[in-house]
């Protein structure tokens, strides 16, 4: 140590020379060099352990779920009887017994297997495998917490939705999202609020697709009105111009019934068409006597030409 003071006292003196200034600096650099490995050496110490935890930490949880199954589904190696799949076979309850204290006692056992399965499950499904042990299926939005947590303003009464979409043949998805949006009114201006409410004008099998939609992955209206078309929109609903203008007058049709099955075939086409070019059309099915008669006539839409013939 006095060798150590010493040193450094020359080196900080006046008369200091290039050889002991050579030796300080090999000090000091052996001094750094020990430092080093000895953090390193510290720090391999303290993060080995960390790091070999983090990656046995799922293999151990999942270990310790497969133990809790067995303790619940095993009893010395014997299955035991899940209480959900008995069929409901009567208990005989003795003379010497109390059935209020028999009927306790066989909900506390059963009682016991759910508490216990149900922590498993719970395990199970936090680890993100949706699963039950008593097969029940967990059901997880596919909206993002941000949708499922956006309330109602105080003061605006909640909408009731009254048409509902079943997702069978001759349903259009374009008019159900039209009739949907009506029925918020203003709520249909907050894009949460559109998606939070959506699933409640579904129905059978509408709804079943919908509850079986994968978990967080609809995070926009967008998405979930392009998922909804590309599940239930069907091209057959569509009318085009071709098939308007093969629309014709059937034998026995009035008039009016006729109009009538020309307008909601015009209803259902989306192409973009003046309205005196569909005035022209309709006439077109009327027949011939009908175009001879209108043809010095203006007729400006369908609802005046139903009333001039």
């Amino acid at each position: 140590m006095s060798d150590e003071v010493n040193r450094d006292y020359q080196v900080g003196s006046s008369s200091n020379n290039p050889g002991s200034m050579a030796e300080f600096r090999q000090y000091i650099n052996e001094s750094h060099h020990d430092l080093v490995n000895l953090l390193t050496h510290q720090m391999t110490t303290i993060l080995n352990p960390i790091l070999a935890d983090n990656e046995s930490k799922y293999d151990r949880l999942v270990k310790q779920v497969e133990r809790i199954a067995r303790i619940v589904d095993y009893d010395e190696g014997n299955v035991l009887k899940n209480p959900e799949r008995e069929e409901n076979i009567p208990y005989l309850v003795r003379r010497d017994q109390n059935a209020n204290e028999v009927l306790n006692r066989l909900h506390t056992q059963r009682g016991y297997y759910y508490q216990v399965t149900r922590i498993v499950e719970d395990i199970l499904n936090g680890m993100g495998i949706n699963v039950g042990l008593m097969h029940r299926p967990y059901f997880i939005s596919a909206f993002p917490s941000v949708v499922k947590m956006t309330e109602v303003p105080i003061c605006v009464r909640t909408p009731k939705i009254i048409t509902k979409f079943i997702g069978e043949a001759g349903e259009s998805t374009v008019e159900h999202i039209a009739h949907y949006l009506v029925e918020l009114e203003n709520l249909a201006d907050n894009e949460n609020l559109r998606m939070k409410f959506f699933p409640t004008s579904l129905t059978k099998n509408a709804f079943t697709w919908f509850s079986n939609l994968r978990p967080s992955s609809i995070l926009t209206w967008a998405q979930l009105e392009n998922a909804f078309h590309a599940q239930f929109y069907r091209a057959e609903l569509n009318v085009s111009l071709t098939d308007l203008l093969a629309i014709e007058r059937d034998d026995g049709e009035s008039i009016d019934d006729h109009i009538i099955r020309f307008k909601n075939a015009h209803n259902r086409c989306y192409v973009s068409v003046p309205e005196s070019e569909i005035v022209k059309i309709a006439i077109k099915g009327l027949g011939l006597y009908m175009r001879r008669k209108l043809l010095n006539m203006h007729i400006p839409d369908l609802a005046y030409l139903a009333e001039r013939v």
